[in-house]
């Protein structure tokens, strides 16, 4: 059987997931992934500008907007304005003890780990990062510090998703290998990823805890050819470490 599927609204649909790519931004961008005519996504941007879900870029093109991420409510048990609320302030903090390198605030969304707040750098990177960009969750230092703190439940679940988004999104699932990667992570605090899957930056990460649960993971981003992995876990570790604790502590009592 055929289902009654409403052609405007899977445009829209479609739309939103080329959006969803940080180098797509304009009309030919998405006309090349969507195949969709050029005055139909123009019309369909138009729209979703108006509703609030996307946003024109002052440099041109467009972009989504955090009300996207109430679309995910439903599905995620942290509330991402109260986050971002009592988390802004404390990264502001961070974000002078990190010598210029970006943090990022990020949750995990089903099946990535998602960038709810990206860190303004007064160094160049090699990667572009906005919010909204997605994560591997087992190749990330932001998703191996999830994996590591969530319950073992949630772990599971996220595992087995992995099976149904291969590729960029799954990185290793060798499940001996992963295992020991969590297991240091835990004993240590933190999570490192450094120059894997051919990206020339390093990272680290922590998570936010609340009441016993992961409710977001800060990271440092630096490039591999600027610092070591052991300087930047020996100068960043404990700021982030601190910054982690008083957003998880902030989100509760707010």
């Amino acid at each position: 059987m055929v289902p009654n599927v409403i052609s405007v609204i899977q445009r829209g649909f479609e739309v939103l997931d080329a959006l969803n790519c940080p180098m797509v931004t304009d009309v030919r961008h998405i006309h090349n992934i969507t195949k969709l005519p050029k005055p139909t996504i123009v019309r369909l941007l138009e729209t979703m500008c108006a509703l609030g879900y996307v946003a024109r870029r002052a440099e041109g093109g467009y972009e989504l907007t955090f009300k996207v991420l109430e679309l995910s409510r439903g599905f995620q048990s942290v509330d991402t304005h109260q986050l971002l609320t009592v988390a802004r302030p404390v990264l502001k903090w961070l974000r002078q003890q990190t010598a210029g390198w970006p943090s990022d605030l990020v949750i995990c969304d089903t099946e990535a780990m998602v960038v709810l707040d990206p860190g303004n750098s007064a160094r160049e990177l090699p990667i572009s990062r906005n919010r909204g960009y997605r994560l591997s969750i087992v190749g990330s230092a932001t998703g191996r510090a999830h994996l590591a703190f969530c319950t073992e439940e949630e772990r599971d679940n996220l595992l087995r998703r992995m099976i149904e988004y291969p590729g960029i999104y799954s990185g290793s699932r060798n499940s001996g290998s992963l295992r020991a990667i969590l297991d240091n992570v835990r004993q240590r605090g933190f999570a490192t990823r450094d120059c894997e899957m051919g990206t020339p930056t390093r990272a680290m990460a922590v998570p936010v805890m609340a009441d016993g649960r992961v409710v977001a993971c800060l990271s440092i981003v630096t490039s591999a050819k600027a610092i070591t992995l052991h300087q930047m876990e020996r100068s960043f570790a404990p700021a982030l470490i601190q910054a982690a604790s008083g957003i998880g502590q902030r989100y509760i009592s707010h």
